[in-house]
């Protein structure tokens, strides 16, 4: 089946201190099948604030909100959310 499928994504991050920021995003995909009219978009807004504990440990917490639209209908998703990061380097023997 073919399937064409067009997105958007854009994010802008604000420095707050030299160890935390914000930051928010928006994105959109647009799935259009081509042989049905199963047709799909969804868009999504997301806002957070990060904080680096130390270099490579990372404190997230946010918003996002998400809109799926369907021929079948539409549905909507808010939610919060609180993560700890933990970055880390894997070298080759």
């Amino acid at each position: 089946e073919d399937v064409q499928v067009s997105s958007a994504r854009v994010g802008l991050s604000y420095d707050l201190t030299a160890l935390s920021d914000l930051r928010f995003g928006l994105a959109y995909v647009k799935t259009d099948r081509l042989a049905s009219d199963d047709d799909r978009e969804r868009s999504q807004f997301s806002a957070s604030y990060n904080h680096q504990l130390t270099p490579d440990w990372e404190m997230s917490g946010g918003y996002e909100f998400t809109r799926l639209d369907r021929e079948s209908g539409r549905a909507q998703k808010n939610s919060f959310f609180l993560s700890i990061q933990h970055q880390f380097q894997a070298r080759p023997w």
